[in-house]
C-alpha cells in the first residue's frame, strides 16, 4: 500500500450502536423485497383458470402468505448465522442483524415463530399438501443457508429449485 492511499481497513464492529429496534429495522430483517419470488403459487391456478374462483384465489394468496412468513424465516436465520462475514459486506453490513440493531438470537427466535406460522397457515387454511411443501422450502433454503451454498454444485441446484 503506498502512503498517498487512504487506509481502507474494514472492522467487524457493527455499524450502529444504537440498541432500539426500529420498525424499519424489524420490516428490513423480513425482507419483504424477496417476496416477489413467491408469486409462483400463483402460476399454478392461474394456468388452470382456477383464479377465477374465489376459493381458488383466496388459497393461493393464502399459500403466497405461507411461503412469504417462511422465506422470511430462512432470512432471519441465516442474518444471525452469516452476522460475522455480513458486518464486512459492504451492502449486507446494513442489514440489522449485521449491524447490531437485531441481536442472532432475536432472529433466530424470530425466525422459528415465523416458521411455526408458515406451516400452521399452511395447514389450517389451505391443506396439508401445501403445508408440506412449505415445510420442505423451509427445510432446503434452510439447509442452503446454513451449508449448502459452499458447495458449488449443490448451490446451482438449490438456487434452480
Amino acid at each position: 500500500m503506498s502512503g498517498s492511499e487512504p487506509d481502507t481497513v474494514e472492522t467487524t464492529r457493527p455499524i450502529s450502536t444504537s440498541t432500539t429496534v426500529t420498525l424499519r429495522d424489524r420490516i428490513e430483517l423480513l425482507r419483504p423485497s424477496q417476496w416477489v419470488k413467491n408469486v409462483v403459487v400463483f402460476a399454478g391456478p392461474a394456468a388452470g383458470l382456477e383464479l377465477l374462483s374465489l376459493e381458488s384465489f383466496r388459497q393461493a394468496c393464502l399459500a403466497f402468505i405461507a411461503f412469504c412468513l417462511a422465506a422470511s424465516a430462512t432470512y432471519m436465520i441465516n442474518d444471525a448465522v452469516d452476522r460475522e462475514a455480513d458486518a464486512r459486506h459492504p451492502t449486507k453490513r446494513h442489514r440489522p442483524v449485521a449491524r447490531g440493531v437485531v441481536k442472532p438470537g432475536l432472529a433466530v427466535v424470530s425466525g422459528g415463530v415465523l416458521m411455526v406460522a408458515a406451516a400452521a397457515l399452511a395447514l389450517l387454511l389451505v391443506n396439508r399438501s401445501v403445508a408440506v411443501v412449505v415445510v420442505l422450502y423451509f427445510a432446503l433454503t434452510l439447509a442452503y443457508s446454513l451449508a449448502l451454498k459452499r458447495y458449488m454444485i449443490a448451490d446451482v441446484i438449490v438456487i434452480a429449485s
